[in-house]
């Protein structure tokens, strides 16, 4: 069996392959530009295609050297961010609905079709140290987003029933006292010879 490459030692187009953000086609196409123009560098090709972002390419290409011996290891939004990956918006949003759906950052982010699934799991396996193998951690369907989303209404709705319950018991118990001290008035009217 042959060993697993380390990130360190794997190539730049090779690094942008496994992370879902280029196909092998648009690397060959680059490395065979790259022959023509021998000044320019692979990142510089792929970003003048638009195949990716110059940010994307600087991070590939320089950043993740410094990241990957950082001991200090961020959140994933943090190297999502500084790959160009997602924006400073994209970031909020996906946190605001994590609040409320109490599911995973990364989740949310491929099923909002921010980054691929295979963007994520290179992110998750090669940055963020608790990598989702001894997590919960899972990937997320709409099925599974609606059915949590269904359960926290439920769950309200159950409560807003209690609630109106509660209320109605309490005005189902005035009416009976008002009943109750209408009925003890009339017998006591009743007694009285000059009322009838």
């Amino acid at each position: 069996m042959i060993p697993k490459k380390s990130l360190k030692d794997k190539l730049f187009g090779e690094i942008l392959e496994e992370a879902g953000l280029i196909l092998p086609g648009q690397i060959q196409v680059a490395l065979m530009e790259q022959t023509i123009y021998t000044d320019l560098k692979l990142g510089e090709i792929l970003v003048l295609h638009n195949w990716i972002q110059q940010q994307t390419a600087d991070f590939f290409g320089e950043k993740i050297k410094i990241i990957i011996q950082e001991t200090k290891k961020r959140k994933l939004g943090y190297y999502l961010s500084e790959a160009g990956l997602l924006g400073e918006n994209q970031i909020k949003a996906i946190i605001e609905e994590q609040k409320k759906l109490g599911v995973k950052f990364g989740a949310l982010a491929v099923l909002k079709g921010c980054i691929k699934q295979d963007t994520l799991t290179f992110f998750l396996d090669n940055f963020v140290p608790d990598n989702g193998k001894t997590t919960d951690f899972q990937y997320l369907d709409k099925t599974t987003i609606n059915s949590k989303r269904e359960t926290k209404k439920q769950q309200q709705q159950e409560i807003d029933r209690n609630i109106i319950l509660s209320d109605t018991e309490i005005i189902t118990s005035s009416k009976t006292t008002v009943h109750n001290y209408e009925e003890l008035l009339q017998e006591g009217l009743d007694d009285i010879p000059w009322v009838n």
